[in-house]
């Protein structure tokens, strides 16, 4: 095989061919455009291909293995520079870089917490905008004492009412410090369980106990191009987006609430700070 120095197309998918996918000479033909290797019970690892080469420059059709889980083997084919892998039921995936990973980011747990450290960031940020702006502003009815406690007053009951008696968040209105360590462990466990969420978002062909990626694809007999079977398109993301957004957009504007209440210079230190984690 590693002779046919001008061959341009190999196609043995499907014929239940076995042996080490290190023995596969792909390297040395340096014309080959096209290789579908699936369908066989190939296992180890394929060389890597040097860059450059005409298999790495074609569409996800090109290049072809048995590299997706489950598979037939207790470890799944190795093959770093497919572009596509099938598992054992025949089911295929593109190992294309993600949107995420087009952005910038390494994989979507990177872009969850950068995500995240961004929303902090603008929460301190609208905190001190607000709280110059409070401080600088002329005096007007926080200089009576009495408007003031009535003002203050106001504030905890709409605070209350917004984060809800019956959320555990509102422990972080009182000051009981058993009612925070509730509250912070329940954060830590929301932070647990979205973690595993993201951690079964990522595109791992290779490990099927934690990547949830459905294999869309099939790679059938009779075509050298791979068809996408998922029945998901812009019309489903947009209604996922406007639910998701009618469904958050007003715990965001209550949360910017609280935290224009955590600047207000007619509360305590220790009332901002609950307001601010509330």
């Amino acid at each position: 095989l590693g002779l046919l120095a001008n061959l341009t197309r190999l196609r043995l998918s499907y014929n239940s061919f076995e042996g080490d996918g290190n023995t596969i000479p792909l390297d040395n033909l340096t014309m080959l455009q096209l290789a579908h290797l699936h369908g066989n019970r190939i296992h180890g690892t394929i060389p890597i291909l040097h860059n450059g080469h005409p298999l790495l420059l074609g569409n996800a059709s090109s290049f072809i293995s048995d590299c997706g889980v489950p598979s037939q083997f207790g470890e799944a084919l190795v093959c770093k520079r497919c572009s596509m892998c099938c598992n054992e039921l025949e089911d295929c995936i593109p190992t294309e870089v993600t949107i995420i990973q087009k952005a910038g980011f390494e994989d979507y747990q990177h872009f969850t917490w950068v995500f995240f450290l961004i929303m902090v960031c603008v929460s301190v940020v609208v905190l001190l905008v607000s709280y110059f702006i409070d401080k600088y502003k002329k005096p007007g009815t926080d200089s009576n004492p009495a408007q003031r406690q009535n003002r203050i007053d106001r504030d905890n009951k709409y605070a209350a009412d917004t984060v809800g008696v019956d959320s555990v968040y509102s422990f972080f209105l009182g000051i009981s410090w058993l009612g925070w360590i509730i509250g912070i462990v329940t954060i830590v466990l929301q932070i647990w369980m979205l973690y595993q969420f993201v951690r079964a978002s990522e595109l791992d062909v290779s490990d099927d106990d934690y990547s949830d990626f459905v294999y869309t694809w099939k790679c059938t007999r009779d075509s050298i191009d791979c068809d996408n079977k998922a029945d998901l398109d812009w019309r489903g993301y947009t209604v996922f987006g406007i639910l998701m957004a009618a469904h958050l957009l007003k715990d965001m504007i209550n949360g910017i609430k609280l935290l224009f209440l955590s600047s207000r210079r007619r509360h305590s230190h220790n009332q901002r700070i609950r307001y601010f984690f509330g």
